[in-house]
């Protein structure tokens, strides 16, 4: 009898394991279906605007890049994304010299060839996405440059839709259902936290940020996820609800496009 009880028990705890186990491994299923379909709307959206910043260098190659059919083309490229504040032609000395819509033309003439992503896009001739900046309309922004290939197939230039990630990454966030208790946030490799539920977070950076000393774990989590494509990981992090340290669990995944890398991390209260 004692035999049978112990063999019951043990039995009935291996089904509570499992329970657990399945449980856990499904909350993590829908975790990273969340964590999937995020990056692939991220990619869809970029994907359109890559093919429609193609089409306009294409269309603006052999015409005056600073002309009234230029400046159409560039409305084109700003009108219905109201994560694009605006849209520009470079020339071949990386000035700007048309900018649209009209209210930023006063950074008309601004030389910006010492800007990371027009050296790259000049030294390669390919499309360049860069890291979030302070860009000289005076706010933070990535920008989105094509180079302009003249018909003897050299680059007379670039055309450049300047944008928000924040807004662009709120928007697809918002439009997707995902539990209340998950929550997502965007970083570059470098630490810079381009979106975050929490906007007060957004252009910090995780490993230079007084915010952040307190927690290594967070920090070493961090450094992982600047390293590594995609993974998994917990670590300690005040709630502001609560004021109180509690629990949580990563999980990332990288949106990668034209040189640059976007890590896009879930959250959730570790079970």
């Amino acid at each position: 009898m004692k035999k049978w009880i112990a063999v019951t028990a043990v039995f009935s705890v291996f089904v509570l394991v499992i329970s657990f186990t399945a449980c856990k491994t499904s909350e993590q299923k829908k975790a990273y279906q969340v964590l999937g379909d995020i990056r692939k709307k991220i990619e869809a959206e970029m994907n359109k605007l890559d093919g429609d910043l193609k089409l306009a260098a294409q269309n603006l190659s052999g015409i005056d890049m600073s002309g009234e059919e230029s400046r159409s083309i560039l409305r084109a490229l700003v009108k219905d994304r109201p994560y694009v504040t605006d849209s520009c032609t470079i020339d071949r000395y990386g000035r700007i010299i048309a900018l649209e819509p009209e209210k930023y033309r006063e950074f008309e003439g601004s030389d910006i060839s010492g800007q990371e992503q027009v050296i790259r896009l000049f030294r390669t001739q390919k499309p360049v996405l860069s890291s979030n900046f302070k860009s000289v309309e005076g706010f933070e922004a990535a920008d989105f440059e094509y180079p302009v290939i003249s018909a003897d197939k050299k680059i007379s230039g670039s055309v450049s839709v300047m944008l928000k990630p924040e807004i662009l990454l709120g928007s697809i966030v918002a439009g997707t259902s995902m539990d209340k208790m998950l929550s997502i946030m965007v970083m570059q490799p470098d630490g810079r936290i381009i979106y975050e539920a929490d906007s007060s977070q957004i252009g910090r950076n995780t490993f230079t940020d007084p915010l952040y000393e307190p927690f290594p774990a967070l920090l070493d989590l961090a450094r992982k996820i600047s390293v590594k494509s995609s993974g998994s990981g917990g670590y300690f992090f005040l709630d502001t609800k609560s004021n109180k340290n509690i629990n949580k669990e990563a999980l990332w995944d990288t949106f990668s496009f034209n040189g640059t890398e976007w890590r896009i991390v879930l959250i959730m209260a570790a079970s």
